[in-house]
């Protein structure tokens, strides 16, 4: 048991599944008994099957992100498996994106020492960015004309 001090760690999660039949209580009920809270949940689309699912040519999509203990979740698949009404699920961890906490712009000047560290052509690509003026941007017409000298 747990303690009140200690703090259960929640996970966030995506779930998409293909049902049976119109009725999303299905899934809304399986995720209220193992504790998770449903953060968005977007419309069922009725689809055609690519091919039949348990004799099913057309079912209901759909998918929500929701958020629980990472011990309940193995209960959770197993109820979908025993589940008739569900045809198909898929459960995931939405990738951690690390964000930095400062970024420079690419113009701006590399330390001197950093320089010698970059290869050859990292360098000579640096150089000519920062001694040339910032490009403008090619028009259509310039890029047509552009193309046929280089194809002459």
């Amino acid at each position: 048991m747990k303690t009140e001090n200690q703090e259960i760690k929640k996970r966030k999660y995506e779930f998409a599944f293909i049902l049976k039949t119109e009725d999303v209580s299905v899934v809304t009920k399986l995720l209220a008994n193992g504790g998770f809270a449903v953060l968005t949940e977007n419309p069922l689309e009725k689809i055609q099957l690519a091919y039949p699912i348990k004799k099913e040519d057309y079912a209901f999509f759909g998918y929500c992100h929701f958020e629980g203990d990472p011990a309940v979740i193995k209960n959770l698949r197993t109820d979908l498996k025993l589940n008739p009404g569900v045809l198909r699920y898929l459960l995931i961890t939405p990738p951690f994106i690390k964000k930095p906490a400062w970024r420079k712009s690419e113009s701006a000047e590399l330390p001197e020492e950093t320089k010698f560290n970059l290869p050859a052509d990292r360098q000579a690509r640096l150089a000519d960015r920062q001694s040339s003026p910032a490009e403008s941007i090619l028009t259509n017409e310039a890029l047509e004309k552009k193309i046929e000298e280089i194809l002459k």
